[in-house]
């Protein structure tokens, strides 16, 4: 674990697999070639163990951190892989050697900054935990604020405690944050181990790994009807209500091809420095809904004009009134073309009322569709009815 900076700047200390001394505190175009050196200065995820006062850590919470970070190494990167996309890192997190010298090449354990609690367990139940957390950790280990994503693992004991209320979002002071509980059972997980059966299910894996999610900004994202019958979507439903809704109980995930896009585009996947907190002016034009060849749904056509980069792909969210939930929303993706036209179908349309949500992927790392706020929060919204076998915008 890594140990607290003096008070003067020092170099990076390593990562000590045993200690337990804690601060205490408050299908894209193919990526530019990324050289070790950019690797290593990019943007990265890093893991912050956090302990209320009064706790102490597992003795084998290294081993858990780095097979809990394999896991989502493996899903992630790999599900990238399956939608045509490459990334450009061999890991997403920090990672450093037995002599504590970061690595590029994806080896090594991660490094994990243990910080621990103001207070103590009973004080640390809601979700602005991580504001704590993530701030001592800058604080007491010289961090940069440079735009990292962050994974705040609380342990409040073993098993049956846990802390409950996982979230995650993004930020301009943390780039993105992500909260959930650390189980001591994760140094017993499998890289084969099913994300949301047995051992999975039981530290709530499937959701650990979600709120990583919603750090790279993604929405949730529900399973197309081709595959709801076997697997869940990685930011869709939680295992309860999933087996609540469908009435089987989900034993794997997948990463959407949504997902995927807004990925591969993210810095961190990229292995490139996080770029400034400004978007691109974004306008929309021509919209229109449109019949598609197989008669199944409709498409959403348009033209995007933005100032400076152009967008890679579309992403559109169906939101019908019929929706169980916002969780089981399904997204599409479409490329943009070079004069900026683009068509999404939706082949799995419900005969509802409903809205669509329209946004864009760009090669810096930005999602926007109103050039105001990023992902979904920065959508356009398209209101639609339904009447006659037929969707029409009503704007």
């Amino acid at each position: 674990m890594r140990t607290p900076a003096p008070n003067r700047r020092s170099p990076r200390a390593a990562c000590l697999t045993l200690a337990v001394l804690f601060a205490t505190g408050s299908a894209a175009p193919a990526a530019e070639p990324v050289s070790p050196a950019q690797r290593l200065n990019a943007a990265k995820v890093r893991v912050v163990l956090f302990v209320p006062r009064g706790l102490r850590p597992p003795t084998d919470y290294q081993e858990g951190i780095d097979r809990l970070a394999d896991y989502a190494d493996r899903f992630l990167l790999d599900g990238l892989r399956r939608w045509g996309h490459e990334p450009g890192v061999k890991s997403l997190f920090v990672r450093v050697d037995e002599n504590g010298k970061p690595t590029d090449d994806g080896t090594g354990s991660v490094e994990v900054l243990g910080v621990i609690g103001e207070h103590g367990p009973d004080r640390y139940a809601k979700p602005d935990t991580h504001k704590e957390a993530i701030a001592s950790a800058m604080q007491h280990f010289d961090l940069p604020a440079k735009g990292d994503l962050w994974w705040v693992l609380v342990y409040k004991g073993d098993p049956p405690a846990r802390f409950a209320d996982f979230r995650g979002g993004s930020s301009p002071q943390f780039g993105g944050w992500s909260i959930a509980n650390y189980d001591s059972r994760f140094s017993r997980l499998r890289p084969t181990a099913p994300i949301s059966a047995g051992l999975g299910d039981e530290t709530a894996l499937k959701g650990t790994i979600h709120e990583l999610g919603h750090a790279f900004g993604l929405p949730h994202i529900g399973p197309k009807a081709a595959r709801v019958r076997t697997s869940n979507t990685l930011m869709g439903a939680t295992n309860f209500n999933y087996r609540r809704v469908t009435g089987r109980p989900s034993r794997d995930a997948h990463l959407s091809e949504a997902a995927a896009a807004m990925l591969a585009v993210h810095p961190v996947v990229r292995g490139t420095p996080l770029s400034e907190w400004r978007l691109p002016a974004v306008r929309v034009d021509d919209l229109a809904l449109r019949p598609t060849p197989t008669g199944k749904g409709f498409a959403l056509a348009g033209a995007v004009r933005t100032s400076g980069e152009k967008p890679v792909h579309a992403v559109l969210g169906d939101h019908p009134d019929d929706l169980p939930g916002s969780y089981w929303a399904k997204h599409y993706v479409a490329p943009v073309a070079a004069d900026g036209r683009f068509i999404v179908p939706v082949t799995e349309a419900s005969a509802a009322d409903g809205e669509l949500r329209l946004w864009f992927t760009f090669p810096s790392g930005a999602t926007t569709g109103d050039g105001r706020a990023r992902g979904g929060r920065g959508a356009v919204t398209l209101p639609y009815r339904h009447a006659d076998g037929r969707w029409t915008l009503t704007h």
